[in-house]
């Protein structure tokens, strides 16, 4: 039995099995290794079954399978830990906005002088166009994320465009085009930033799926049924 037992966790089942002689009931979680090759949770509810002079007589266990639960908690840790980077982000680029406004003032005091060279003031435009360009990207982090307790109307479309910008720098890495295909401005209920998240996660999985000079379609549309939900796909 042991054999199966994910090596990470044996050291505890053997704890459990030794402890429960003296406890009499114990419960523990452990995975193991089915025959398809993928190891499954199980919890363990055992307990010692003693005669009137306390001696062991048999071991009652009560296994059930809990991999579905686990996933899940697996899941909602994941989602968690992606909503406190998502806070410290959003909090990072307040304050980098708040510099850029800062040197964009200055950059702007700058073109404003008579005398300035012609070749200065071209690399001054240069400069205030990629300033403008990491505003835009570092005002969108501040406003996708918030936290919302009741779903809000969010413009699929929007939010999608959203997250293309903010992968700009890796789609130009893998050289990759993106095909648009959408036609109208659809609407659904959710939380932007948990929704930019997620699309901004999809693209970023189809980049490193690809190979360089790939193509990424992404296609918004309204599902045929009777509810008419928004599809979004990504090929």
């Amino acid at each position: 039995m042991l054999s199966i037992v994910h090596p990470e966790d044996r050291p505890a089942v053997l704890s459990m099995l030794s402890r429960i002689q003296d406890s009499g009931k114990e419960e523990f979680e452990y995975r193991v290794l089915g025959k398809d090759g993928d190891y499954r949770w199980l919890s363990n509810r055992a307990s010692v079954i003693k005669d009137a002079n306390g001696r062991p007589l048999y071991r009652d266990s009560s296994i059930r399978n809990i991999t579905e639960r686990k996933k899940v908690d697996e899941a909602l840790l994941r989602s968690e830990k992606l909503a406190s980077v998502g806070s410290m982000a959003a909090s990072l680029a307040h304050e980098i906005n708040n510099s850029l406004g800062a040197r964009m003032n200055m950059l702007y005091l700058a073109q404003g002088i008579k005398e300035l060279p012609e070749l200065a003031r071209v690399y001054l435009e240069m400069m205030d166009n990629e300033l403008k360009r990491i505003t835009h990207v570092t005002r969108q982090s501040v406003g996708f994320y918030r936290e919302y307790d009741v779903p809000s109307k969010v413009s699929v479309t929007s939010v999608l465009e959203s997250a293309v910008d903010l992968m700009k720098s890796k789609i130009r890495a893998k050289r990759a085009e993106i095909v648009k295909d959408w036609k109208h401005n659809l609407e659904v209920a959710a939380g932007p930033g948990e929704l930019q998240q997620v699309f901004s996660n999809l693209i970023a999985n189809s980049l490193e799926a690809m190979d360089t000079r790939g193509i990424i379609k992404l296609r918004v549309s309204t599902a045929v049924t009777n509810f008419r939900p928004v599809r979004t796909a990504f090929a």
